[in-house]
C-alpha cells in the first residue's frame, strides 16, 4: 500500500460531507461507534433506578456489569463522569448499596481524632 488515499476518497471527509449526510466517523468508518459526548443517556434518576434493580454490591460488580454486554446503550459505563454535575452521589449512591461514599468515611474518622 503506497499510503495515499484514492482520488475519490477525501482527506477531511467530515468537512467534504458536511450537509450532504455526514453521520460522523463511526459511520464513514464502518464501526458503528459513536463519540461518547453525541451519545444520548437517560437521565440520572432513570438510570440510577435501573441500576438499582441490578442489586449489585460494589464498584467492581458494576465494572464487570458493564463490560457483561448486558449494559443499555442509553446507560453509561462510566456515570461518575457523565452525571458529574446532574445529581451523581458516588457509587454508593448509584448503586443503591447503602454504604456511605468514602470521602463520608474519611471525614468522619478524621473529625472523630480531632476530637481525641
Amino acid at each position: 500500500m503506497s499510503g495515499r488515499l484514492p482520488s475519490d476518497i477525501p482527506v477531511g471527509p467530515s468537512r467534504v460531507y458536511k450537509d450532504q449526510g455526514w453521520a460522523g466517523w463511526g459511520d464513514w468508518l464502518g464501526t458503528g461507534a459513536i463519540a461518547n459526548f453525541l451519545i444520548k443517556y437517560r437521565p440520572f434518576a432513570q438510570a440510577r433506578s435501573f441500576v438499582w434493580k441490578l442489586k449489585l454490591r460494589n464498584v467492581y460488580e458494576w465494572r464487570d456489569f458493564t463490560k457483561s454486554g448486558h449494559l443499555p446503550s442509553d446507560i453509561p459505563a462510566t456515570p461518575d463522569r457523565t452525571y458529574r454535575d446532574k445529581g451523581w452521589a458516588g457509587y454508593s449512591d448509584w448503586l443503591g448499596n447503602g454504604r456511605p461514599p468514602r470521602r463520608k468515611i474519611r471525614a468522619k474518622r478524621k473529625s472523630s481524632h480531632d476530637e481525641d
